[in-house]
């Protein structure tokens, strides 16, 4: 059984009506009896057409990557090439990114009337038939907002360098209110330093400071139990910025008992300097993925080149960690490449995302690897820290496998 596949099927596809525990079962039933038979009827091709048409529509670009307008399209030509009764789509909340992807999808299965399940929802539907009753008009009401067909662009050709602080606040924070990701999420400006995912390195008038000459703009989500914060210091205009993105991942993995036995908090952080690009190489290092260095806010051409290297990082977070999606952050934890792109970890990162995955082996084979270096290299204290953090790890094994909420095993590349 595929878990969170989403499943499509024909009119002349039937089965048992399911209660409300029974609906992924239901579905998967259907496909694995079905999987084979030729379809009768086309309301599968209505509902890619309408998707189709949607995602392409220029009314809403700003949503939608041209990676997901291809896959759409892509899939749309496999079913008229090859019709199918029912249709299993594996990794929908992957591709999804979001919340628009989800809204068209309830739109088409509303305007088509195929039967469907979707699992982030729990719906199982067929035309007015649904678990639960009435679930598609409820989904797009209070879960999904409509997609907004006025494109509001924000030209960053006729920007100028802000004056003082406050004149950059403000920009930043009209940017914001553009940009296609950061639109969706809450910005909280402070005066001085705060941190929502460590609370303990909080300034006591981070709120009340507004004499401060710098700012600190923090977006903070939560999704699957996941809490993320980007964070971007506004220091001065003649140096260099600080920008990071974390995560807690506790609550995500570990229930509150489960907590109290572990006693440490699962939190990562994602540095500027961690993000390389493998296609180029200087001084015998990885290239920086994002250049901030050179975007500094005493000009108007700083601005716009912060701002335009800004939105490529906001995006490539929104890929890689959107909807609660852990699986970029597993392939690099063993240091394989997505996208021309790797994210570099120190070793008790790399060791917390392998042991939420239980795999053990690969768990120790890391710990000798880095236990050799630090040896060798007579770094006793970070050393005796290994060893600690090892055994911590083993045990968080333990307790994930527990709770049940482990990483799917990590496949390789071949």
């Amino acid at each position: 059984m595929s878990l969170g596949a989403v499943y499509l099927w024909e009119p002349d596809v039937t089965g048992k009506f399911p209660n409300l525990n029974e609906t992924e079962r239901t579905a998967y039933e259907l496909y694995q009896k079905h999987r084979n038979t030729s379809p009768k009827g086309k309301k599968i091709r209505d509902w890619a057409e309408f998707m189709v048409n949607k995602l392409t529509d220029d009314a809403y670009s700003d949503y939608f990557p041209e990676e997901t307008k291809q896959w759409c399209i892509n899939l749309q030509q496999e079913l008229l090439a090859e019709p199918r009764a029912i249709l299993e789509l594996d990794h929908f909340d992957h591709i999804a990114q979001g919340d628009a992807l989800y809204r068209v999808f309830y739109e088409a299965v509303k305007e088509t009337g195929v039967g469907f399940y979707e699992p982030r929802f729990a719906v199982w539907g067929f035309s007015v038939l649904q678990v639960p009753d009435n679930a598609v008009a409820q989904v797009l009401k209070s879960h999904l907002a409509p997609l907004n067909t006025e494109q509001q662009n924000f030209d960053l050709d006729s920007i100028e360098a802000p004056r003082n602080i406050k004149k950059a606040e403000e920009l930043f924070q009209l940017w914001c209110s553009h940009q296609s990701v950061l639109k969706n999420v809450e910005l909280h400006t402070f005066y001085n330093r705060y941190d929502f995912i460590e609370p303990r390195l909080c300034e006591p008038d981070a709120k009340t400071a507004i004499a401060s000459k710098q700012r600190y703009f923090i977006f903070f989500n939560e999704c699957k139990n996941i809490y993320y914060q980007l964070y971007f210091k506004l220091r001065s205009f003649t140096t260099s910025h600080n920008i990071n993105f974390s995560f807690d991942l506790t609550n995500h993995f570990l229930t509150p008992e489960l907590k109290e036995k572990f006693g440490k908090k699962l939190k990562f952080r994602i540095d500027l300097s961690d993000i390389r690009d493998i296609t180029r190489e200087s001084h015998g290092t990885y290239d920086l993925n994002f250049d901030f260095i050179s975007c500094k806010w005493e000009s108007a051409y700083g601005v716009k080149t912060f701002l335009q290297e800004f939105d490529k990082f906001v995006k490539f977070l929104n890929k890689h960690f959107s909807d609660g999606n852990l699986q970029s952050l597993q392939a690099w934890a063993y240091g394989d490449v997505l996208d021309h792109v790797l994210v570099q970890m120190h070793w008790s990162q790399e060791f917390m995302i392998i042991a939420l995955g239980l795999d053990k082996n690969y768990l120790q084979k890391r710990y000798q690897f880095h236990q050799n270096i630090l040896s060798n290299e007579k770094r006793e204290s970070e050393l005796e820290y290994l060893n600690d953090s090892y055994k911590e790890y083993q045990v968080l094994m333990e307790l994930v496998r527990e709770a049940g909420t482990a990483l799917a095993p990590y496949q390789k590349p071949n």
